[in-house]
């Protein structure tokens, strides 16, 4: 259904954005001091 694909497309980036926000990147991953 259109209502269940928009709110895929909208649930499932919060909810990882949600997810990474809350877990602590590991150790090793520096990328961004690099």
């Amino acid at each position: 259904t259109l209502g269940g694909t928009v709110l895929t497309l909208v649930f499932l980036p919060a909810l990882y954005a949600l997810w990474f926000r809350i877990m602590p990147p590991a150790a090793g991953h520096r990328e961004e001091e690099a």
